[in-house]
């Protein structure tokens, strides 16, 4: 009786393993994607939270407590313009300046304390853009109505007499503000769009290269004509050397915030970035930088609004030195002193005058 042959046996290799549905696979790493709506790239804010620790809140509270105080301080600047200046040109300068400051300082306090950089959620994606993107023409606003105070105040003129006007301004500010909301709600709702962004990014450049060009102009002229006519102000503290500070300040201040934009704008921070995620300290440290720059010129529209409405102001004694170069008049010199140690000396001098007038007698 012959055995019973022995089954042929098989190897279990993966060639010949049958195929099971109940297989279990390694599943794919999911890959983060960005919120569709915007084309600019922003860090993976999961990770870039990891990364930054303390650094985020520090970021977004200090800029927003600091927009928030200097919202308060125009604010109070405003209910004093409009209490004592409520009738004249001047008022309606100084107001108009403080009320863009106020809108900018608010939406940047909305935009960094509220809903930082849209990551809570808080507000729209659309709102929180919208909000975003309006503070930049306020900004310039206020920088350029700052310059056209000055041009006012020391009787100068930089280009043609139209486009020195408030009302010019205002209107400029309008169509800047229409602009980048028709531009937001069309990049918003069609990403194809997305040139109008460089549209705006570019009107922004090109229109604060000529207001910091104009406050280099009207430093600089400053310079010469008190040169000329008063070779030892700078031995002096008096308010128009804070003045020419102001117009070299700001003009720096200018060329930094434009070309830290053009930066944005051309690097993977732009918005033809093939960048999905920025780096989360890169992009960090551009929006530090960003908001720095902002509130330094804030500060600077603070220091000359503020001075403008005082009523004797450095701007008004500039003028009138400008005006009034004449060396030779006493009474003029002493409505107008340049500081104290001036004003010291021409009294001494003008009690001379009486002492020889009423010996000759």
């Amino acid at each position: 009786m012959s055995s019973a042959e022995p089954e042929p046996t098989t190897s279990a290799t993966p060639e010949n393993e049958p195929f099971s549905s109940t297989a279990e696979f390694e599943p794919e790493p999911v890959v983060a994607e960005p919120e569709p709506g915007w084309p600019e790239p922003e860090p993976e804010w999961s990770v870039a939270f990891e990364e930054w620790g303390a650094a985020w809140p520090v970021h977004t509270y200090f800029f927003g407590c600091a927009f928030l105080i200097a919202d308060i301080l125009a604010i109070c600047f405003l209910f004093r313009v409009i209490k004592g200046h409520n009738r004249q040109q001047k008022g309606s300068l100084s107001g108009s300046l403080l009320v863009m400051l106020i809108l900018f300082c608010s939406l940047r306090f909305v935009c960094l304390i509220v809903d930082p950089y849209h990551t809570e959620n808080i507000l729209p994606r659309l709102c929180s853009r919208l909000l975003w993107s309006l503070g930049s023409p306020f900004l310039l606003s206020a920088f350029s109505l700052v310059l056209l105070a000055l041009i006012d105040t020391t009787k100068m003129s930089i280009g043609p007499p139209r486009f020195q006007k408030l009302p010019v301004i205002l209107g400029f500010t309008g169509f800047y503000v229409l602009l980048v909301i028709s531009t937001d709600l069309a990049v918003f709702f069609a990403p194809e769009t997305d040139p109008l962004l460089v549209v705006c990014q570019g009107l922004f450049i090109v229109f604060g290269c000529l207001m910091c060009v104009g406050y280099l102009y009207v430093g600089l002229k400053i310079r010469k004509n008190l040169s000329s006519s008063f070779s030892n102000i700078q031995n002096g503290d008096s308010g128009i050397l804070r003045l020419l500070v102001t117009c070299y300040v700001s003009s720096a201040i200018g060329f930094s915030i434009i070309a830290t934009h053009i930066y944005a704008s051309s690097s993977v921070f732009g918005v033809y970035s093939d960048v999905i995620f920025v780096d989360s300290w890169s992009w960090w440290a551009l929006q530090t930088l960003m908001r720095s720059e902002e509130l330094a010129e804030v500060i600077v529209v603070i220091c000359v609004a503020k001075r403008s409405i005082l009523p004797k102001d450095a701007l008004k004694r500039l003028a009138s030195c400008l005006i009034c170069r004449k060396k030779n008049s006493v009474r003029k010199i002493q409505i107008l002193p340049l500081d104290d140690t001036f004003e010291q000396t021409k009294t001494i001098n003008t009690e001379n005058l009486s002492t020889c007038v009423e010996t000759k007698r």
